[in-house]
């Protein structure tokens, strides 16, 4: 039977209201009972109502005398530490004896800390084997988490997903102990606030940790500290990388990060970058690429938009195949309140609709495709003239691309007009060229609707080319 219930509920319809006046009587605690086992999820948003004392002293009692634990059934916990009274905050003791597989504990402030702490360590006391048998899988910690907590984690042997954000300085000591976690295979850690800077440029190397069965690795930190965590784990099965590197970082911290990222995981097959847009890209952030870049199956950037000449430092790479193996690329721009035309001096900076070609001759394994592109339609722009001679003088691929997303900017336009039929049909005759196979497209702008029927007649000339080639065959 799955069960949901809130546990002020419990105690306030069950125990509170009816006998906070009187001795608990065990037809009370029988009554609480027959709540409390069924009860496989515990939520506590908030928990401030106030709860007589005598009443946690009596089911203490009980459960004492009858050794018996009062959520048997219980598998989720989460609160949020901060909303809880501190009379209240004695509900912890009595849910250690459950056998939780996932715990997830918000706002954790350090005045509440050591009860975090001690709840923690009180379900090791009550589980004497918990090193080898206590089913702790998933644990989820947000705030100010002291070692008092961290020293407890070791414990959990069975623990293979963990989340911790900090608000405080990152404790790289706690790498040592989680990496004697065995079975640990998905592992977050974000560090907010620009105060939180590590001393990258210290002569001496942090030790490095092997993580034997780590599998997908989350850092979301300013970049000096991403780095300094990074070259303290090396992940000999890590698959899937999310690097978030936030502002007041240096450049040569967001280069050392993505270089050091193959170097930790070298079978990596999933990277995800995301740059704070204040921060932005650097010209020579990723050449040049290391050679287990052919392995990557999904790449994605997220920050301010590629300039031209480093979109090509990236695609193209169509001899030595660095993106052979590559079927998810996703290019997305995190916008900001500094105006977009900031990020490109030139017209001639901002990545061209052709420049698909290069992508596609470069990827030749690529289902999914999302990317932003300069619109190819304004006066004295002859990218229509460019991709016209393209059609004319290559062959149409044999590409098996079949999802294609393009958000076309125009930095250098305030006041967006569409195109005419003709440029909606070489546009549309030259994606179908490029990528033959394709079936979901979608092309917007961020210039609200004024655009949008033309993009419309774009994506139905494309299916009508797709329906002609099908009849015929």
């Amino acid at each position: 039977m799955y069960v949901v219930l809130n546990l002020c509920t419990i105690f306030t319809n069950c125990l509170l209201i009816q006998t906070s006046s009187g001795v608990i009587l065990p037809a009370d605690l029988q009554t609480l009972e027959s709540y409390s086992r069924r009860i496989k999820h515990i939520h506590l948003s908030t928990f401030k109502e106030r709860v007589s004392s005598h009443i946690y002293s009596s089911i203490t009692q009980h459960l004492f005398n009858n050794n018996s634990c009062l959520f048997p059934a219980l598998r989720c916990f989460g609160c949020s530490l901060d909303s809880i009274s501190e009379g209240n905050l004695v509900i912890l003791p009595l849910i250690t004896t459950s056998p939780l597989s996932t715990i997830g504990i918000r706002n954790v402030t350090g005045a509440i800390e050591i009860h975090l702490a001690s709840f923690l360590h009180g379900i090791a006391n009550s589980h004497p084997s918990s090193s080898t048998t206590y089913p702790l899988s998933s644990l989820f910690l947000d705030g100010m988490i002291k070692m008092s907590t961290l020293s407890q984690l070791e414990i959990f042997k069975k623990l293979s997903t963990l989340e911790l954000k900090f608000q405080m300085d990152f404790p790289l000591a706690i790498l040592s102990s989680l990496s004697r976690l065995p079975s640990l295979a998905a592992l977050s850690l974000l560090v907010r606030g620009k105060q939180l800077t590590l001393d990258v440029e210290s002569s001496a190397r942090p030790a490095v940790y092997s993580f034997p069965n780590l599998r997908h690795l989350r850092l979301w930190a300013n970049s000096n500290v991403v780095l300094r965590i990074s070259q303290s784990i090396y992940g000999e099965r890590l698959l899937r990388v999310t690097l978030g590197l936030g502002p007041y970082s240096t450049a040569d911290a967001l280069k050392a990060c993505v270089k050091r990222c193959p170097e930790m995981a070298p079978q990596m097959f999933f990277y995800v970058i995301s740059v704070n847009p204040i921060q932005g890209l650097h010209q020579d952030m990723f050449p040049p690429l290391p050679t287990n870049y052919a392995q990557l199956r999904s790449f994605s950037i997220s920050s301010v938009a590629i300039p031209l000449e480093h979109f090509r430092d990236l695609f193209d790479y169509v001899q030595v195949g660095l993106w052979s193996a590559l079927e998810t690329l996703d290019l997305q721009v995190a916008w900001t309140t500094v105006s977009p035309r900031m990020n490109w001096p030139e017209i001639d900076q901002v990545v061209p609709l052709s420049s698909l070609s290069m992508v596609a001759a470069s990827c030749p394994r690529l289902h999914t495709l999302r990317l932003y592109l300069h619109y190819p339609v304004g006066e004295g722009n002859r990218e229509t003239e460019v991709l016209t001679n393209y059609i004319q003088n290559s062959q149409t691929t044999n590409h098996q691309l079949t999802h294609l997303k393009i958000e076309f900017l125009d930095p250098f336009v305030t006041v967006p007009q569409p195109g005419d039929i003709m440029d909606a049909v070489t546009i549309s005759r030259f994606i179908d060229h490029v990528f033959p196979k394709v079936q979901d497209v979608d092309i917007f702008d961020r210039f609200g609707d004024r655009r949008k029927e033309w993009y419309s007649g774009i994506k139905a000339m494309m299916k009508n080319y797709r329906d002609v080639r099908a009849n015929r065959s």
